[in-house]
This record gives C-alpha cells, structure tokens and sequence, in this order.
C-alpha cells in the first residue's frame, strides 16, 4: 500500500471504548472532576435566582441575563480549559494539579472564549436553518478547544484541524455526544415530578446533574480527542 493512501486512511473509532476510557478518567480524578463542574454551575445558580424573580422585575434587567450568559461561557472556557489541560498532562505522567492547570492554561482561556462564541453562532444558526446541519457543524467543531489548549492553535486553524480530524466518525462523534443529551433528558423527566411536590429537593438534584452531565461532556470530549488525535497520528506517519 502507498503511503499516499495510508494518509487519506481513516481509523473508525469505537464509542465503547470512549464510554470505557471516560468511566476511567470519573474513577482516576473524581474529586478533581468534582471541583471544576462545581464551578462550571455558577452561572447556574445565578440564573436561578433571576429565574426566581418576580416576571415584572425581570422586564427591567435584562441586562443581568445578557451578562449570566456571557459569564456562561466565560466560566465554560475556564473549566473546560483547566480540565482538559489537567487530564492531558496528567495522563501522560506529569505531576499538576487542578490549580497548576488552571494557571498554565489562563493565557488561552480568552481566545477560547471568544472561540465558544463564534461556535455556538454558527451552530445556532445551522440550528434555525435546519437541526441536522447545526448538529452537523456541533460534532465538526468539537475539537476546536482541545486543538487551541492542547496545541496551542489559533481560532481558525484549530477550526480547521477539528474538521479535518472528526472527518470519517461523524456519525460515531455524533452517537458519543448523542448519549449526553438523552441521558439529560432522561434524568429531566425522572426528576421533574419533585418539582412540585418537593421544591428544594428538586434543586439539589438538578444541581448534582449539571454537575455531572457538564463535566461529562468535557471528559467525552477529552477521550475523543485523545482517540482521534492519537489515530490520526498513526495514520500520517
């Protein structure tokens, strides 16, 4: 075989295996996990209480809910950044913890940023048009963060890198982000009667849930990036 058509060859990837290797990565660093999706729900509890408020009084801030989004995606970049960096090294021997990580991985986080920002608009807008494509340009993206924090890429090469690196595993990509959702609306609908019937109960509970689903969609990320990656290096060498 030339080496011409073993560098266009793509390794399908295996979504047990990332379910299996994320299960590992909860068991290896759970306290660490814990922390970042703690503080991946700031703008959670915030929203919370705006959401709490009396509807005539919300009329007359706006401007707070504008500001709890973009805090939103602020402290996104944040965990997201830290996490990744933390795993990353530490799954390669390095000694770091979660505040070393923190620090090494701050001069990205504002690139990463206004990187969430520019994703999530051109998701959204695949989204208006039509669901399929914004699901599409999503599972596309997925990997712009891990190539600008890992990398040290730009915005538009990370883009470009991403698309370049899920292609051939969409449809795998797409069943591994897949499971989050319906595993999030499941514990929606399991969890909805308390509501009513238990309010404050109802709030712990859905707070332990972002908890988990946030950082789960981070670790889920990780593996697939440390699957892909790690193909795609063997394929082009």
């Amino acid at each position: 075989m030339s080496g011409s058509s073993q560098s266009t060859q793509v390794k399908k990837i295996d979504v047990f295996a990332i379910n299996k290797y994320v299960f590992a990565l909860y068991k290896k660093y759970f306290w660490a996990i814990v922390i970042v999706g703690i503080v991946d729900t700031i703008p959670q509890v915030e929203n919370y209480f705006l959401s709490s408020a009396d509807p005539t009084d919300r009329v007359q801030f706006p401007l707070e809910f504008v500001l709890a989004n973009v805090l939103g995606i602020l402290i996104t970049a944040v965990t997201t950044s830290t996490l990744l960096w933390f795993l990353d090294h530490r799954e390669h021997g390095k000694k770091l913890t979660l505040w070393l990580a923190f620090k090494q991985a701050s001069p990205y986080i504002l690139l990463i940023f206004l990187a969430s920002i520019f994703v999530s608009i051109i998701s959204i807008i695949g989204l208006l048009f039509l669901i399929v494509p914004g699901i599409i340009l999503s599972i596309m993206f997925s990997q712009v963060v891990p190539f600008m924090i890992l990398k040290k890429q730009k915005i538009k090469e990370a883009v470009s890198s991403s698309i370049s690196l899920t292609k051939g595993n969409r449809w795998a990509l797409f069943r591994a982000y897949g499971q989050i959702w319906v595993l999030g609306i499941m514990l929606f609908v399991l969890t909805e009667p308390l509501h009513s019937q238990f309010a404050n109960m109802f709030v712990v509970i859905s707070y332990i849930e972002s908890i988990f689903l946030g950082t789960l969609g981070i670790l889920v990320t990780y593996a697939i990036w440390h699957f892909l990656h790690s193909e795609h290096h063997k394929d082009v060498s």
